[in-house]
């Protein structure tokens, strides 16, 4: 089972091997393995798999700028909203893909607004019509 926080479940869609540093990259990579291998979602409320190698990870709460867990949280509540799930629910890797494409661009770019990995996400070639 992984246990994925809400945006985080947005995040993964776009992951195109960047991130913090080359061990919470690895961490990126094996969770979408587990994944793309039929491993089960459990939707998580807080820290999840993704933030266990975050280096603004600090006893379990985000620390990335001021108010910056109240703002993450804030993003998993919209991201879950989008998706129609709950934390502690369980799905599938495909369904959570099969929800993801039909959130439209306008909610994404909300959703997104604000966060340091908009430009990779949101500005690649492939995803223009996010």
């Amino acid at each position: 089972m992984v246990r994925l926080r809400g945006h985080h479940l947005i995040c993964l869609q776009f992951f195109r091997g960047e991130g913090y540093s080359r061990e919470f990259v690895r961490n990126l990579e094996e969770i979408l393995y587990r994944l793309s291998r039929g491993e089960e979602v459990e939707i998580a409320e807080g820290a999840d798999e993704v933030c266990s190698l975050c280096p603004f990870l600090r006893e379990g709460k985000c620390t990335n700028g001021p108010e910056a867990e109240a703002k993450v949280r804030a993003r998993d509540a919209s991201a879950l909203a989008g998706l129609g799930l709950r934390s502690g629910d369980r799905v599938e890797w495909p369904e959570v893909k099969r929800r993801f494409r039909r959130l439209s661009s306008g909610w994404l770019r909300e959703l997104c607004q604000g966060c340091e990995w908009q430009r990779i996400c949101l500005g690649s070639s492939e995803n223009k019509d996010y």
